[in-house]
């Protein structure tokens, strides 16, 4: 589901807007209008004094609505083609989208006018919700209420500008995630933001279709560290050697690893499993000393976007070193924020099932580091592991091959079942039989429902995870639905939730 795009109340002049979009008025403003307040992108959301950006797409377009926003009351609408719509005004300028990004710099711009400001960004091909999730844990608890991040998944040359035009002077610390599908998209999105940190988590074959395999990935992915001014702060996973080679030739003052290998300047020694809302990490700092601490996320992937998020504290905003307990204090909220279903939540059933929903998409990175976690738990509590795998889309040429490994990750994962979903993991669903593994294949996510709910037993634990296009949510549905379900939380003996 996509994140609705927040409101803003961003305020321009006329001439502000016309320098910044380089755009030619036609016909003008009402007398009474001398300041513009807001900035929108949806004609159905358009409030009176606003500028209404008309943008494009291959399934919308915005000049279409116009006169739907002029009845709405918008001061200004910015468009790209020859319109004339009674009672509004236009300015017209070659792209929209451009002048979307070129109205939220300038804003980006007024804003760090106003005090002392921070700008992250953060990219990867995994994980990057997760560890901008823990940024932003962490970034609030040394300065509260003044820490704005990236609501949900807006984290392209539309939502990126949006977010920005939401920021008030109020905030001092803005987190921007940033995708990408198409070469460039990264470098232009750090160009607009201007960071004073950038982070980048891991390089995997994801949306690889638009970006020429892993190399092109790599290179689209490290140009966040390319664009860092001398000054910055440059964070990256140390366990991805592609990572880490763009962070040795970015040009920011700090360049900091973090991951499990003895490369990584956070370095994470151990982990414990505490239950399914939990685990324990030990993690060794730059300067060797130690810190124990527990954190909701789970998995290596959520003890490599905790220490992430720990790295970029300690080193982009303060030089004393955090305890054990505050770092815990912090971090509590995660284990209750809901940004969203399918993003490795963990629930258990009253019927006994124990659900880990990571429905929300699929790469092949992602997918092994979600069977690690599942391993982990159904070891730690005893239970069997089944696994709800689907499709994992745009792999362009890797498609095949990528579908085959993860059959063979799933069986050596020591699960006892895999129902595999769609075309593309019907590939899944003969590695892992050929090796043995109690396979089932169905064409639709609604037909895997229908068998996990005859197959699941009260002792199990289900990883459900899947592209969006392959909505394995249904399979999610319907086991939550089964009676007598409710989010209750198991533990480990002994162990708090």
């Amino acid at each position: 589901m996509a994140t609705p795009i927040p409101m803003n109340q961003a305020k321009f002049s006329l001439s502000a807007v016309l320098a910044a979009t380089r755009g030619g008025l036609r016909g003008p403003l009402e007398d009474s209008v001398v300041e513009l307040v807001g900035v929108s992108t949806d004609s159905r959301t358009v409030r009176p004094g606003e500028i209404f950006v008309a943008l494009r797409g291959e399934r919308f377009d915005g000049h279409e609505h116009l006169e739907a926003v002029a009845k709405r009351g918008a001061a200004l609408a910015i468009v790209e083609r020859a319109v004339r719509v009674p009672g509004l005004t236009t300015l017209w300028v070659d792209s929209t989208l451009e002048a979307l990004g070129r109205l939220a710099a300038y804003h980006l711009a007024c804003w760090r006018s106003a005090g002392r400001k921070t700008v992250v960004a953060l990219t990867g091909s995994v994980g990057k919700t997760t560890t901008k999730r823990a940024i932003a844990a962490l970034c609030e608890a040394h300065a509260p209420g003044k820490v704005l991040a990236t609501p949900g998944n807006l984290n392209n040359r539309i939502g990126v500008p949006m977010t920005i035009l939401s920021l008030s002077d109020a905030i001092d610390i803005a987190i921007f995630e940033m995708g990408t599908n198409s070469p460039g998209e990264i470098g232009a999105l750090a160009q607009l933001v201007r960071p004073d940190v950038g982070l980048v988590t891991l390089i995997s074959s994801a949306h690889s279709e638009g970006l020429g395999g892993l190399d092109g990935i790599a290179y689209e992915k490290t140009a966040l560290f390319r664009a860092l001014l001398e000054g910055g702060t440059a964070l990256g996973n140390a366990d991805d050697a592609r990572v880490s080679l763009g962070l040795s030739a970015s040009p920011a003052s700090q360049r900091v690893g973090y991951g499990t290998g003895p490369e990584a300047d956070y370095r994470i020694l151990g982990r414990e499993v505490l239950g399914i809302a939990r685990q324990r990490l030990v993690v060794r700092r730059a300067d060797d000393s130690l810190v124990t601490f527990a954190t909701p996320l789970l998995g290596e992937a959520g003890a490599l976007a905790t220490v992430a998020a720990l790295a970029l504290l300690e080193t982009a905003f303060t030089a004393s070193a955090w305890t054990s307990e505050a770092l815990e204090s912090a971090l509590a909220p995660l284990s209750s924020l809901d940004e969203g279903p399918g993003r490795m939540q963990p629930r258990q059933l009253r019927n006994g099932v124990i659900l880990l929903d990571d429905s929300y998409n699929a790469n092949p990175a992602s997918c092994r580091a979600s069977l690690t976690a599942a391993r982990e738990l159904a070891t730690a509590l005893g239970r069997r592991l089944v696994l709800v795998l689907g499709d994992m889309l745009e792999l362009g040429e890797d498609r095949e091959s990528a579908h085959r490994s993860l059959g063979e990750w799933a069986a050596a994962s020591g699960a006892r079942l895999l129902i595999a979903v769609g075309a593309e993991a019907a590939g899944t669903a003969h590695s892992a039989a050929d090796m043995g593994l109690v396979t089932h294949h169905r064409a639709t996510s609604r037909a895997a429902a229908e068998l996990a709910v005859e197959l699941v037993e009260p002792a199990d634990l289900v990883l459900v995870k899947g592209s969006r296009g392959v909505q394995t949510e249904l399979v999610i549905d319907a086991l939550t639905e089964l009676p007598d379900a409710s989010p209750t939380i198991e533990t480990m003996p002994g162990v708090s939730p």
